[in-house]
């Protein structure tokens, strides 16, 4: 049975992978019609949509105390609010497969987060994992004359939502073990709704209003909803509870080279031999981060 547990857990986890991934491409779809807010709104409210009468329906319905709520609060405002528009607005200012690389070195940088703030040993090939995963963003980021690709603010923006993972992770963990998946992600998605609401209305419905509706942004809003959002965050949350943080973060490591291969295909962005070379050397040091994790579980 803990067998059986373990493999749809891992299943679990690199399917959140492989929709995360492709996020990043529908993502840059969509910022062609809808500013970054309004894109993020919409998001959540359709999977919402989803995610409370699939709750309903599984009977996972439970009780939150008034005092879980401040807590829930402040992870809504880590995750999805701070988090997305450090995202959104990173994969506006660079390329898809450049912000997939960078939000990939956040399982890199748990360990660190996990450290300061529970006292987690931060050992010697966390520590070479942490140098060589950044050494392959740095191939990446830069052009061989040393210049940003999409400008410096857009690489800063997303390690900005690197951080802002980290302390998502951190309160998720400490709610993690009083809620179960849809309690958490619901409630979190309702908070962040609200933050967003202010920004929606002043953008968003005047866009709405003006715009036609049209399978070239409603497919990708949709799916980045449904599967971005509503699946990749149901699953992700199941594989922490199954197999660990640590375990199910390493499957992430997948998430650059899924996007990279999206954007070649959909955008036709150069895959160029530094660029592999940098992605390589990220999960080579991801990976070494994750077996260090393994061998001490």
């Amino acid at each position: 049975m803990k067998k059986t547990q373990n493999t749809k857990a891992q299943i679990a986890a690199f399917l959140t992978a492989l929709f995360w991934g492709y996020s990043f491409t529908w993502t840059t779809q969509i910022l062609e019609f809808f500013d970054p807010m309004s894109i993020i709104f919409m998001r959540l409210v359709i999977a919402l949509s989803l995610m409370i009468p699939l709750m309903i329906a599984l009977r996972m319905q439970e009780k939150v105390r008034l005092k879980d709520l401040g807590a829930l609060a402040l992870l809504g405002f880590f995750q999805p609010f701070l988090y997305f528009i450090f995202e959104t607005y990173g994969v506006k200012l660079t390329t898809s497969t450049l912000s997939s690389v960078i939000i990939s070195t956040i399982p890199l940088l748990v360990p660190v987060g996990a450290f300061l703030a529970f006292k987690e040993q931060l050992t010697v090939l966390n520590i070479a994992g942490i140098i060589i995963s950044f050494s392959g963003v740095t191939l990446i980021v830069l052009e061989r004359r040393l210049d940003f690709q999409g400008g410096y603010w857009g690489v800063v923006i997303l390690f900005m939502a690197v951080i802002t993972a980290i302390i998502y992770m951190i309160l998720l963990r400490k709610l993690a073990g009083k809620h179960n998946v849809f309690t958490i992600n619901i409630y979190q998605n309702i908070f962040g709704m609200i933050y967003f609401l202010p920004f929606f209305l002043k953008n968003g419905v005047p866009t709405l209003m003006e715009i036609d509706f049209s399978f070239s942004w409603v497919f990708p809003l949709v799916a980045l909803a449904v599967f971005g959002s509503a699946a990749a965050f149901l699953l992700f949350t199941y594989a922490i509870g199954k197999i660990g943080a640590t375990r199910a973060a390493a499957y992430n490591n997948l998430v650059p080279v899924v996007t990279a291969i999206a954007a070649y295909f959909k955008f036709a962005e150069d895959i160029s031999f530094q660029k592999t070379a940098g992605i390589a050397i990220v999960i080579a040091g991801l990976f070494l981060v994750q077996r260090q994790k393994q061998l001490n579980n």
